[in-house]
């Protein structure tokens, strides 16, 4: 959990340098974080697949 609010202060910080909607980055790359160990499940680690 640490390491997707991490994450998601990193994406918000370069969402906003792009001038993107407050809180869009944040969201987007906390998800992102989130999702990622169970997109390498369903590849079964495969990082071509993933």
């Amino acid at each position: 959990m640490a390491k997707s609010i991490a994450s998601g202060i990193i994406g918000e910080w370069v969402a906003r340098i792009a001038g993107n909607a407050p809180g869009s980055g944040f969201k987007a790359t906390m998800i992102n974080e989130m999702l990622i160990g169970e997109i390498k499940k369903l590849a079964k680690n495969d990082p071509a697949l993933a």
